[in-house]
């Protein structure tokens, strides 16, 4: 087994095809084909089944794609460092971001990341928590920031904000984010909220239950554009962090309010595992998202956030 049969595995596996594989590594396909039948026997097992003109992977080929992923990416991680001693900064930075993060924090970070680091190659997955930490796990990640869980304890954890959840509805309903809105009054509106194992619907359950508070809810949606959509047009009310609804309220598309009695905090963090050195590339890209953040807090340009010391 070598490199470029695992390569090979890989571009088959994600296209299903050895045409369309062959045209993306610019090869032709016998020479994919041989290099799929040298894995298959050096492993003693059918990595695909043969579908008339497509590939599936069987179970054995599922787990192999798993570990061919993680093996290329420490290769890549691996010639990164070493070039990082002559002061070159490259390699990959694939980073997961829970999708509640907001545009207003995340992208300046990515321009000015990209822009301070040419060399590296920047990929974002946005993913509800509890997938990120199993991408994690799986090492398709490199880092991901996201909510502050106790399922966190195996993971080096860096804390960075703090912020306070608003209480989101359309203009009509006339929030103000100078009036707090007592948690018991969601008992007496209809709200919008995500499924039970959502991280933020977590808080606010937790919080309510802990206040003996039945909210009532209306509709569940994952989909931070449903929420808001709904809670714009006035279907009902949606607890949202103030970094994800900044330019729709400043826009005045929504109104919005802090939520109080209690105040219910998010805390997000940045997560990286343990189990496995993490290559230069990473560690800038650490470094960097941890400053921003803190620059950003101290210049006022997070909403309500605290940074956490």
């Amino acid at each position: 087994m070598d490199l470029r049969q695992l390569r090979t595995f890989i571009q088959v596996a994600e296209t299903g095809s050895l045409t369309r594989a062959a045209d993306r590594l610019n090869t032709v396909q016998p020479t994919l084909s041989r290099q799929i039948r040298m894995l298959e026997e050096e492993f003693g097992t059918e990595l695909f089944e043969r579908q008339g003109r497509g590939m599936k992977l069987t179970e054995a080929g599922d787990r192999l794609l798993e570990h061919a992923r993680a093996i290329l990416r420490e290769v890549e991680h691996a010639r990164a460092d070493l070039l990082a001693l002559r002061g070159a900064i490259t390699g990959s930075v694939v980073c997961g971001v829970i999708p509640s993060l907001g545009d207003r924090a995340l992208v300046p970070f990515v321009r000015s990341f990209v822009e301070n680091n040419p060399l590296v190659s920047l990929r974002l997955v946005t993913g509800y928590a509890g997938f990120l930490i199993e991408w994690l796990g799986r090492r398709q990640l490199d880092i991901a920031i996201l909510y502050d869980l106790p399922t966190l304890s195996s993971y080096d954890v860096v804390p960075m904000v703090e912020e306070p959840l608003f209480v989101v509805a359309s203009p009509r309903a006339g929030l103000d984010i100078g009036v707090p809105v007592k948690l018991a009054t969601l008992a007496s509106v209809p709200m919008v909220m995500p499924s039970p194992q959502h991280g933020l619907r977590k808080l606010v359950d937790k919080a309510a239950q802990r206040h003996n508070v039945r909210l009532s809810v209306r509709v569940e949606a994952d989909s931070l554009q449903t929420q808001l959509e709904l809670a714009r047009t006035g279907f009902g009310w949606t607890v949202l962090p103030p970094s994800a609804v900044a330019a729709e309220l400043a826009d005045r598309q929504i109104s919005a309010a802090p939520l109080c009695e209690p105040e219910v905090l998010r805390r997000i963090v940045l997560v990286l595992p343990i189990d496995r050195s993490q290559p230069y590339s990473v560690r800038v890209f650490s470094d960097a998202m941890a400053e921003h953040v803190l620059s950003m807090v101290r210049k006022g340009g997070w909403p309500g956030a605290r940074v956490i010391s």
